[in-house]
């Protein structure tokens, strides 16, 4: 059964629909990070985004093939998925390995701090007032 659902899988599965997943997946990110964050991705959200993207893009197939199918469906791609697979994998492992095995912010899975939501501005008000009001700056002021 597994094997059939893999084989259906990869009939069904063209760069059309890679191309509809990428678009949707990016136009609800930009949403998300805007309504969460209050601000526009950045560059780099950019750039883990693509390169995200392409690990998946990439490696469904090779999961449907090999985890799938037996014996592996290898004759089921097509050549120009046989390439973009044999040049965005390695491209992608790398990206996401050396980065991480060689500067020492990124060890362990860390990653650069980001600067959450900025202060609401009830916040702000609020944490003036308080300043305003504490009997420690009136001490002082004394």
């Amino acid at each position: 059964m597994l094997d059939s659902i893999g084989r259906w899988i990869l009939r069904a599965v063209d760069y059309r629909v890679y191309a509809i997943v990428v678009l949707a997946t990016s136009i609800i990110f930009v949403i998300w990070r805007r309504w969460h964050y209050e601000s526009w991705p950045s560059r780099d959200d950019y750039l883990n985004l693509v390169i995200g993207l392409l690990g998946i893009s990439g490696g469904l197939p090779v999961g449907v093939v090999f985890l799938m199918t037996k014996p592996p469906a290898v004759d089921m791609l097509s050549g120009s998925m046989l390439a973009a697979i044999g040049l965005l994998v390695p491209i992608v492992c790398l990206a996401f390995g050396w980065p991480r095995s060689y500067h020492p912010r990124l060890r362990y899975g860390q990653r650069h701090r980001r600067r959450g939501r900025a202060p609401r501005k009830e916040v702000v008000e609020c944490l003036l007032r308080w300043s305003q009001e504490n009997p420690l700056n009136k001490n002082k002021e004394a």
